[in-house]
């Protein structure tokens, strides 16, 4: 076997168990970052889901296809980041959304 084939056979278990560790990882991260999580938005909840399991298949196929990383932000990290915006009240801070 070589290197490759090592790889190739690493990122197909990740993938096969990509479900169970996307919701690892939210779990994680709501453990961890408590006040971010105090008001329940799906909206939100759906966007990092997502994200999270994208980011988890651009690390995939860059390690199995060797592509370099990707110049622009994809559109599942700008609708994550319009989520992000939309989540925190940024009007008070004198800042539109």
């Amino acid at each position: 076997m070589t290197l490759e084939d090592d790889l190739q056979a690493v990122a197909d278990g990740v993938r096969e168990r990509l479900p169970e560790l996307t919701t690892r990882i939210a779990r994680r991260l709501r453990d961890e970052i408590p006040e971010f999580y105090l008001r329940d938005n799906p909206a939100l909840r759906a966007g990092e889901t997502e994200s999270i399991s994208s980011s988890i298949r651009d690390i995939l196929d860059g390690v199995t296809e060797e592509r370099p990383p990707p110049e622009r932000a994809s559109d599942a990290r700008l609708r994550e980041a319009r989520l992000a915006v939309a989540r925190h009240d940024v009007g008070d801070a004198g800042v539109e959304a």
